[in-house]
């Protein structure tokens, strides 16, 4: 579920007076109702559980020192998309620095092997076959850049507009059209006829 799905029993407006009233009941209603979101956004990015955590919470704590600036010309969800997508790319350039300064090559995250033999009643579907098309397309995922993902992330999981998306990202509505084609001839590319299962 999208952060959209669920804001139509949030109320953003209260959750915000209180924040500016200094009460921390806000920043949690905000959390609570952000945090998996942004969280899911950051690890697109980044691709690690444990950093995409930190980048949420760093990106929680700018949004409180910088909570006087937000001044409503968007909506707070933009507003914190944008400070998580701008404190994911802060993080992933700072760790390739390190990494080319140490001469280490990056530690790939370990993936858990689970035998998956069970048949969705619903669809009859096997879960082996769905959990192959889930790794081909997070295999497909990492293959993009981090901008590229971003885009994918924000404009086709999450489902935010083109608009939404160029303010979060806090580029030009041009500039994430020409991210989300090429993103997506990309993964046509990479997922080959898989592409159409999507």
């Amino acid at each position: 579920m999208s952060v959209q799905d669920s804001e139509s029993t949030f109320d953003e407006t209260k959750a915000l007076k209180l924040v500016r009233a200094g009460r921390s009941e806000g920043w949690e209603m905000l959390h609570q109702q952000y945090y998996k979101a942004l969280w899911s956004t950051a690890y697109q990015v980044v691709h690690d559980e444990t950093i995409a955590e930190d980048v949420v919470q760093e990106a929680f704590l700018k949004a409180y020192k910088k909570i006087k600036s937000f001044k409503g010309n968007s909506k707070f969800s933009t507003w914190m998309y944008r400070i998580t997508m701008n404190q994911a790319y802060d993080t992933i350039r700072k760790t390739q620095r390190r990494v080319k300064r140490l001469g280490l090559f990056p530690i790939q995250n370990r993936e858990e092997e689970t035998e998956i033999e069970a048949v969705d009643e619903r669809t009859g579907a096997d879960a082996a076959q769905e959990g192959d098309l889930h790794d081909a397309i997070r295999s497909a995922l990492d293959d993009l850049n981090p901008e590229q993902r971003g885009v994918v992330e924000l404009r086709l999981i999450q489902g935010f507009s083109t608009e939404e998306t160029a303010k979060i990202l806090g580029c030009k509505k041009g500039t994430v059209l020409s991210r989300l084609y090429y993103s997506c001839q990309k993964l046509k590319e990479l997922l080959g006829d898989r592409y159409e299962e999507l």
